[in-house]
């Protein structure tokens, strides 16, 4: 699930033998695109304006422009330090990432490139009110690309979020305490995961 999803599809990639891969949750955008999305739900739901919203993409943003080679490092410690005077800044997920390599590697990564390597049967499950995922703009590029993975399909559960659960307020869901106790339990999910599976590899 989550990032695993990437996992799952890069492994699928690389192991060509696999009889199947499911990746529940798992967005179909870069790193840093999939974060921006998150952290306006986080502050959005935690009752911050819009106004401060943009402030906090904004710095993202420049701080990611830098990690693609696209803005000085001047600008991007500028706008973290701006950032860091507010209230709400351990709550967008900026410390850290004008020196993080992993997080340079990260915001490269295309998943699309890996899902189109791969011949494995795939699974790719969305919960509709994730508010970690771009459901929408990761289901709009799997679709404008849908001749480069025959081999892939997805479906959304309705009302589900982030971890298939069904009913968990918005609060909740942003909590990554919370991530750690989740488990999925919305029945669509347990019904398409085994419809699915009997399709492409029996009982």
């Amino acid at each position: 699930m989550s990032q695993g999803g990437w996992l799952t599809i890069l492994a699928a990639a690389k192991e060509q033998r696999a009889a199947f891969a499911i990746a529940a949750s798992a967005p179909m955008a870069a790193a840093d695109v999939q974060m921006n999305f998150a952290v306006a739900n986080i502050l959005r739901i935690r009752g911050q304006p819009l106004s401060v919203i943009d402030r906090a993409i904004r710095a993202r943003t420049i701080v990611d422009e830098y990690a693609r080679g696209r803005r000085s490092r001047a600008e991007a410690e500028a706008a973290e330090a701006d950032a860091k005077t507010a209230p709400w800044y351990d709550q967008i997920w900026l410390r850290g990432n004008i020196d993080d390599p992993e997080w340079r590697r990260q915001i490269s990564a295309d998943p699309l490139r890996a899902l189109e390597r791969s011949r494995v049967p795939t699974l790719i499950l969305f919960g509709q009110k994730d508010p970690w995922v771009p459901v929408a703009g990761s289901i709009a590029s799997l679709r404008s690309s849908a001749s480069r993975f025959p081999q892939v399909t997805v479906r959304v559960i309705d009302n589900a979020d982030h971890a298939m659960m069904m009913d968990v307020p918005p609060i909740r869901q942003i909590d990554t305490r919370f991530a750690t106790r989740a488990a999925p339990n919305a029945p669509a999910y347990f019904a398409l995961l085994g419809a699915w599976l009997e399709s492409v590899v029996g009982e």
